[in-house]
């Protein structure tokens, strides 16, 4: 098996137990995105340093752990009924009051948030999108309809509920509520 890390190549050889089980568990999805990241962490460690914190029995119980699954029911109770106003939200919030009535679509916005922010255009969607979520949530912006973006498709267009308002405070804690959307 090969992973390509930057201009470096990894090659890992597995006993074929080992390779089987190993795709086994791909297939099966047992492995989660937390045992991976032990995993991996594991991994770098004891190729930086020849040696890691986790012990072999901790190394096999990271591997064996199945898949957890959660029940809707305690999933919808575990979603938090608050969102805090945050610096990035306030700066999210911003960008969106300035396009006007109009709104402004996602593309747009994470280049300007980009430019505002000095982060990285690369990773910031997700960063991005989380913060337009909890304005959403907050009640503080609303879809418009949708404008047209560079690929030719359209796109929701979000707009502040009301351009009157006052920029809350960073730290205003906000009661949400979750809808179909979310």
């Amino acid at each position: 098996m090969r992973n390509y890390l930057g201009s470096a190549t990894l090659e890992m050889r597995l006993t074929e137990e080992e390779g089987e089980a190993f795709a086994k568990a791909l297939e099966e999805g047992l492995a989660t995105d937390r045992s991976k990241s032990r995993l991996m962490r594991a991994f770098v460690d004891l190729l930086l340093y020849g040696k890691t914190e986790m012990n072999e029995a901790q190394l096999d119980a990271a591997v064996q752990a199945g898949r957890v699954t959660h029940g809707e029911d305690t999933t919808v109770r575990a979603r938090p009924s608050t969102k805090r106003f945050t610096d990035g939200v306030r700066v999210a919030y911003e960008i969106i009051r300035a396009s006007g009535p109009g709104g402004i679509t996602d593309e747009e916005a994470i280049l300007d948030y980009c430019q505002r922010t000095g982060k990285d255009l690369q990773r910031s969607n997700n960063g991005w999108r989380s913060k337009r979520k909890a304005l959403r949530l907050m009640e503080l912006i609303r879809c418009v309809g949708e404008l047209p973006v560079r690929s030719g498709n359209m796109a929701q267009a979000w707009a502040v509920v009301d351009p009157e308002r006052e920029v809350p405070e960073v730290g205003t804690v906000f009661e949400v509520t979750y809808d179909d959307e979310d």
